[in-house]
């Protein structure tokens, strides 16, 4: 708080103590009082009142600085009504009354909607599960009996499957720290259960399958590393070339961890926005022009690789390839607090 702003807040005072001190003078004057004890007792008046205002504003200026301190040192700010001086003004301590009561209802409210996110939440991971039953009996039965009408079956079921493991990890999106296990994986195994898995679209779209590496271990969650390669494995198939479509998957290895490299010769990613891929909605150009797309799907791997500390970037060229780079860190370098789990 600035001595000027001080200043204008306590206009009105400043005012009448100036006011005060006219009148005093006229009165003396007009009552023939000495000039000099006139000028002596404004001069004390003025004194006083401004020895008063300062002392006032030093106070003042010192309890908001405690405030902004105080303030600055809360992980959660909202609640600086439980940990703020009550003040020696009538008007501190009503403000405080008044803010303790308004975070109180505040709190009450977060509680109200976490409680109806988590009763969502376990609602649409029970519909998830249940639903899957259904699904993998309709596989099963598929699969035993194969022809031309049954394999078409089993591509859109592989769609339809992934759509609900999709919203299925939406809604644990915000709960990953209670979901995972960190642990040491092998990319190979889980890029082969992705593939095994989405089998069925790859045939259809007669998409080709290169893995340059045979054993790369990163240390991570095997579920939502799953997760997502398999959004960017079914972004490679739903924006593929014509002919002659694939997808490579390779390694890297560099000083901040090892780079899974997943590559496809697809239509690619207009330069503009590929800034834009990992923003929630967002579809882009290919997502208008081809199939229907949510724009969930890479917005998802986002979220969970910077939850998990995995890097996650996108380089493309348009009508030639994309390229979407899974970064793992060193676990003793970059995440020492995962290398005891």
């Amino acid at each position: 708080m600035s001595f000027w702003d001080y200043c204008k807040d306590k206009s009105i005072s400043v005012l009448c103590q100036v006011a005060g001190m006219m009148f005093l003078a006229l009165f003396l004057v007009a009552t023939g009082y000495p000039s000099s004890n006139s000028i002596l007792i404004i001069s004390a008046w003025g004194a006083v009142a401004g020895g008063g205002f300062l002392v006032a504003f030093i106070r003042r200026n010192r309890y908001f600085h405690k405030l902004d301190r105080t303030l600055e040192q809360l992980d959660q700010p909202y609640l600086i009504a439980d940990v703020m001086d009550a003040g020696y003004r009538f008007e501190d301590k009503k403000y405080r009354q008044i803010l303790r009561k308004s975070n109180k209802a505040v709190i009450e409210r977060i509680h109200r909607i976490e409680q109806e996110q988590k009763e969502y939440r376990e609602y649409m991971e029970g519909w998830v599960h249940e639903v899957k039953t259904p699904l993998t009996t309709i596989g099963l039965i598929c699969e035993n009996k194969k022809d031309d009408q049954t394999r078409r079956i089993l591509t859109e079921l592989a769609k339809l499957d992934n759509d609900v493991e999709t919203m299925l990890f939406y809604a644990r999106a915000d709960q990953v720290y209670q979901d995972y296990l960190i642990q040491p994986i092998s990319l190979h195994e889980r890029i082969l259960y992705v593939i095994a898995k989405n089998k069925q679209l790859f045939i259809q779209n007669q998409m080709q399958i290169e893995i340059t590496f045979s054993e790369a271990v990163v240390r991570s969650d095997p579920k939502w590393v799953e997760f997502i390669i398999n959004q960017i494995v079914l972004n490679s198939i739903k924006y593929k070339r014509e002919n002659e479509a694939k997808i490579t998957f390779s390694i890297e290895t560099q000083n901040a961890g090892k780079s899974l490299i997943i590559r496809d010769n697809g239509i690619g990613i207009l330069e503009e926005e590929q800034k834009r891929v990992f923003d929630k909605g967002f579809t882009g150009t290919n997502g208008r022009n081809h199939e229907k797309s949510t724009g969930i799907g890479l917005y998802l791997c986002k979220r969970l690789c910077d939850k998990l500390g995995i890097g996650i970037c996108i380089r493309s060229v348009l009508m030639h390839e994309t390229e979407v780079i899974l970064t793992f860190p060193d676990i003793a370098k970059d995440m020492p607090y995962l290398s005891k789990l």
